[in-house]
């Protein structure tokens, strides 16, 4: 039996008053709501220390400016346990997980792994010509999370992916519950449309 695909209405990437948005969280799940999305992936670049919802440990990127070689980073925020941090007795942590590069300097947004742990970051480079040594910075990483060693920084990280199309940056994704799908959008390409891609072949979650 033949299959008819129908396409989904998506917008992986949209920022709230929680960062540097117009909107408030209700505001714009009203607006996509009303504009018939099916899909509204809300990507804000920070964690704030007063978010009532935060959990016990989350990472972020502090993008940086690659035209001007300021590095942007990857940082880790933990928070003691889930009732500790409930009950505000705690006093959150932040740590450095990706030290900015001129191979890794515009991280943008971030998803984590289920299962393995992972993080993985999406560099959202400037476009189009660069100076010399500059982009075009526009890669997906896979970083490890700290383990038991001297430092706090990522064990390693690994370059998975990369646009060749200059005029275009990756611009959120995320993992299915299994971790072994993930979904990511690429904005601003030559096509003309927004794209989003499925990548595979995470291996054994174990």
């Amino acid at each position: 039996m033949r299959r008819t695909l129908v396409p989904l209405l998506c917008e992986l990437h949209a920022h709230t008053r929680w960062s540097d948005g117009e909107l408030t969280v209700r505001e714009l799940v009203d607006l996509h709501g009303r504009g018939g999305f099916d899909v509204l992936c809300i990507t804000d670049h920070v964690v704030r220390t007063d978010d009532p919802w935060r959990e016990e440990e989350g990472c972020g990127n502090d993008t940086g400016r690659d035209s001007a070689r300021y590095w942007g980073e990857t940082i880790c925020f933990t928070d003691g346990t889930v009732a500790a941090s409930a009950s505000g007795s705690t006093t959150p942590q932040v740590q450095l997980l990706v030290q900015g590069s001129q191979a890794i300097n515009m991280p943008d947004n971030i998803a984590y792994q289920p299962g393995r742990g992972n993080w993985i970051v999406h560099e959202d480079g400037s476009t189009g010509a660069q100076p010399t040594g500059v982009g075009p910075n526009n890669d997906l990483w896979d970083c490890l999370d700290d383990g038991a060693d001297i430092d706090t920084l990522s064990d390693g990280w690994v370059r998975i992916a990369s646009i060749n199309d200059t005029t275009a940056e990756w611009t959120g994704g995320f993992f299915d519950a299994s971790g072994k799908n993930f979904y990511v959008s690429i904005q601003h390409n030559i096509s003309g449309y927004g794209t989003i891609l499925k990548i595979t072949g995470w291996g054994s979650q174990a």
